[in-house]
């Protein structure tokens, strides 16, 4: 594929290389799945609590996964906690709750106006805790689909104008995954290669299905050269050559 192009077009092979792994990589980008907005704060709220989190106070909340409210103040032993509610939320104390003691649990019991003002008070900023958290989750909403674009810009390549590529352009880079990301050029000539990488998480886990999406558009690549191979191929490549800033005559 490459050779013929470079044939058809007369372009240098390292623009042949370049175009071809510019069209790989916004294809990959393209179809790199990004989180909805309602699934993102789902998740939070679905997990944020799971494990026992500590409070800047020191007190201790946790939701089970059976939608139970614990409450542990900092003094009180790991063994000693207040079921708060059963409504799957972390939510402000009702008027008694239920209490465990040295893992058992007992009676039911009234609460005063202090342990009842101490258990808000730890509501109140877990859920600050849970929205500074939702806030941020939402803020990377297409941050896979973005480091695609990250590399295509640390190889200075053309970045395309499609919708897809257009809604993530917003999407700040961290630093942490520009460091994961890589993009140089080796070697020169019929030798000159492409080489990229990487560890993004966001981009390569189950939902984003990014690795997948990369096999994709190195066959989507193959199969469009092909195609045109057998029905046009002065038209794809000049096409291909416009694409890439050369013109064919």
């Amino acid at each position: 594929m490459i050779k013929t192009l470079q044939k058809k077009t007369a372009m240098e092979y390292r623009d042949v290389i370049r175009g071809v792994s510019t069209n790989v990589l916004a294809a990959t980008a393209r179809n790199t799945k990004i989180a909805k907005k309602e699934e993102v704060i789902k998740g939070v709220h679905a997990s944020i609590f799971r494990k026992t989190l500590k409070l800047a106070n020191g007190d201790r909340v946790g939701l089970t996964k059976d939608g139970k409210f614990w409450y542990n103040k900092a003094s009180w032993t790991n063994q000693n906690w207040i079921l708060v509610s059963s409504s799957g939320e972390i939510q402000p104390a009702g008027s008694a709750v239920f209490r465990t003691k040295n893992g058992a649990r007992v009676k039911r019991q009234k609460l005063s106006s202090k342990r009842r003002s101490s258990i808000n008070t730890a509501v109140r900023m877990a859920k600050q805790i849970e929205k500074k958290e939702i806030k941020y989750r939402l803020s990377t909403i297409g941050l896979g689909r973005r480091s695609w674009i990250g590399i295509m810009e640390k190889l200075k390549m053309k970045i395309p104008t499609q919708k897809k590529i257009r809604e993530v352009m917003k999407v700040e880079l961290p630093s942490k995954v520009r460091d994961a990301i890589s993009g140089k050029e080796v070697g020169k000539g019929e030798k000159f290669e492409i080489h990229i990488a990487t560890r993004v998480v966001s981009a390569l886990n189950y939902h984003a299905k990014g690795l997948r999406a990369f096999k994709q558009a190195i066959r989507g690549a193959n199969r469009t050269f092909q195609r045109n191979l057998e029905k046009d191929l002065e038209k794809y490549a000049k096409k291909f050559a416009r694409q890439n800033g050369f013109i064919v005559k």
